[in-house]
């Protein structure tokens, strides 16, 4: 069975092209929004947040990690937690990072602990901009169910348009437990109506006469997220 054709339905169509209804989201009067941001390894959902970024209209989430940094990555693009000391138990180790990082929410993925910080959470709402959060699934359900009397949360998972091109990105990447990447990308595929609340194609070929299927994506985002304030 084709995993992306139940996502990409017509009866899931929403008046904004590439934007795909998932659960019920109901916006209330006087609450800012936050907009979480999931989607499987390979579906673009790093480089449509970084788009996002790029208008000026968010405020980026930034959350904690104890992995090492890649080559190449962005420095900016974690807190980057302490590394363990000198026969510390590693118990001991994951709890004084929650403690020292003052984690709202946090979990484990690939072996690395991540987490957001409570003063990002607390800086984004004052900032005056929408929060953007970029996370797995577990994350953004958190926020969803511990924010939401601060915030109207906003859950939208990027999809690819073919899983071919999702598992040929995942593959190409570099990165390790590439079989583990592989088996849960396509699982956040199957359950994204599940988690979020509007699905967001995003075509691997352009839609619109002069943009890129990316571009078209991060259009149809923010066409949504005018559509709400």
């Amino acid at each position: 069975m084709d995993l992306l054709a139940p996502l990409f339905s017509p009866d899931r169509e929403s008046d904004i092209p590439l934007i795909y209804k998932g659960k019920i989201f109901t916006r209330r009067a006087g609450y800012p929004l936050w907009v979480s941001i999931i989607g499987p390894s390979g579906a673009g959902k790093d480089t449509i947040k970084d788009l996002l970024l790029h208008t000026g209209q968010f405020y980026y989430i930034r959350t904690a990690t104890n992995r090492s940094p890649r080559k190449d990555e962005d420095p900016r693009a974690y807190i980057w937690m302490r590394a363990p000391y000198e026969n510390e138990p590693q118990r001991s180790y994951l709890r004084s990072l929650i403690k020292q990082y003052d984690l709202f929410e946090y979990n484990y993925h690939y072996g690395n602990m991540y987490g957001t910080p409570l003063e990002s959470i607390k800086i984004a709402g004052k900032s005056g901009r929408i929060p953007l959060y970029c996370s797995e699934n577990q994350g953004a359900l958190f926020m969803e169910n511990h924010l939401s009397d601060l915030f109207d949360v906003l859950t939208l998972s990027v999809i690819p348009d073919s899983l071919d091109d999702m598992e040929r990105r995942i593959l190409r990447g570099g990165r390790d437990n590439q079989v583990q990447r592989l088996a849960e990308s396509r699982e956040r595929v199957r359950t994204a109506p599940e988690v979020a609340h509007y699905i967001v194609k995003n075509p691997s070929s352009p839609v619109e006469n002069g943009k890129s299927g990316l571009e078209s994506a991060v259009g149809a985002i923010r066409k949504l997220l005018y559509s709400m304030s």
